[in-house]
């Protein structure tokens, strides 16, 4: 339910604040409740403590990661390659989450629940970073103004210019 209802959220908002600030501030909060789950875990917390953190953490998905990504994926790609960049970008995704269920219980196993979320975070961490660093905003621009943006966060110089 909470999945739902910040997903709704997430569609007012996303282009009033833009699809960057969502993630920045989705990942932002998922990462915070990754680290104090694995705490909860690890110090034996309240397990309504844990449930907290776990809802919140979905809430966090759900008003940006969750629904950003599958609009971002047809705002990054030029129009020529747009169906094979999304095409790829949902089997990564899809890929991806398959990875995270068949391993999760071996690596709980293994080294235990908050170390497992401490991973989790990690990951979520350098997502974070990678968003910062590299993903434009995309709200309200057209191809050529993402493509500009995109080449200055990796430092090229955008398609048909000349560099000389």
């Amino acid at each position: 339910m909470i999945n739902l209802l910040m997903t709704i959220v997430a569609i007012r908002l996303i282009d009033r604040a833009g699809r960057r600030k969502l993630l920045l501030g989705s990942l932002a909060g998922m990462l915070v409740m990754l680290v104090l789950l694995g705490l909860s875990f690890v110090l034996g917390m309240n397990a309504l403590l844990s449930l907290l953190f776990m809802v919140v953490y979905i809430a966090a998905f759900a008003v940006g990661l969750g629904p950003v990504f599958w609009v971002l994926i047809g705002e990054l790609f030029p129009p020529s390659a747009r169906a094979a960049g999304s095409s790829v970008s949902t089997t990564v995704n899809w890929a991806s989450n398959f990875v995270v269920s068949l391993v999760f219980l071996p690596v709980v196993n293994s080294i235990g629940q908050g170390e497992t979320f401490w991973i989790f975070a990690a990951v979520c961490a350098l997502g974070l970073w990678f968003v910062a660093r590299y993903v434009p905003e995309t709200r309200d621009h057209d191809f050529t103004q993402v493509d500009a943006a995109l080449q200055a966060r990796f430092n090229r110089q955008p398609q048909g210019t000349n560099p000389g």
